[in-house]
């Protein structure tokens, strides 16, 4: 596994990853202005209201009880929620946005992930993932042909998902600078 410490940078072909603070300026700046679509699975403290002037669609994934008290302590514009699995997804936008129809059947985060990428997002397009988890948005961006760019404050975490990635892909991640 490689070796990463805090406010490391890594290029994982045509992906970004950060080990750092995502609420940070350091990856803030490092964001493309406009990505298509930025998905959170936030672990605790949210502050990234900012992800709405980053993303057309920022979708936050989280268990039964937690949107309505997460949607009253930020403020991204809400747009709707669905109900994918066991989770549910806040989806906010600065933009008019219809509900999708209910998928059928939806297989834990990682279908979820891949759900959120086709739906909303092109070939080439950018998705911001401020929170790594197993690293389920980068890969999925990996195999649908997107452009990640993505951080998690643990290097650990951060750590397992290069490697991840590149157990998949069977490419070398290189650290920048």
């Amino acid at each position: 596994m490689p070796s990463v410490q805090v406010d490391d940078k890594w290029l994982l072909d045509r992906h970004m990853v950060y080990c750092g603070d995502t609420s940070s300026s350091n990856f803030i700046n490092f964001l493309p202005s406009e990505a298509a679509l930025a998905i959170a699975i936030p672990s605790s403290n949210w502050h990234h209201d900012y992800l709405i002037d980053k993303a057309r669609i920022v979708a936050v994934v989280m268990r039964e009880g937690q949107i309505h008290e997460f949607c009253t302590c930020q403020q991204m514009p809400f747009r709707f929620e669905l109900l994918l699995g066991e989770l549910y997804v806040a989806v906010f936008s600065h933009q008019s946005i219809s509900k999708p129809r209910k998928p059928t059947e939806i297989e834990g985060i990682e279908g979820i992930v891949a759900y959120l990428v086709n739906q909303y997002t092109n070939w080439g397009n950018s998705v911001l993932a401020p929170f790594l988890g197993h690293g389920e948005i980068l890969i999925i961006c990996e195999r649908m042909g997107r452009i990640c760019f993505a951080g998690d404050n643990n290097p650990q975490i951060v750590s397992r998902a290069i490697a991840r990635w590149q157990n998949w892909t069977r490419k070398q991640a290189k650290k920048r600078d």
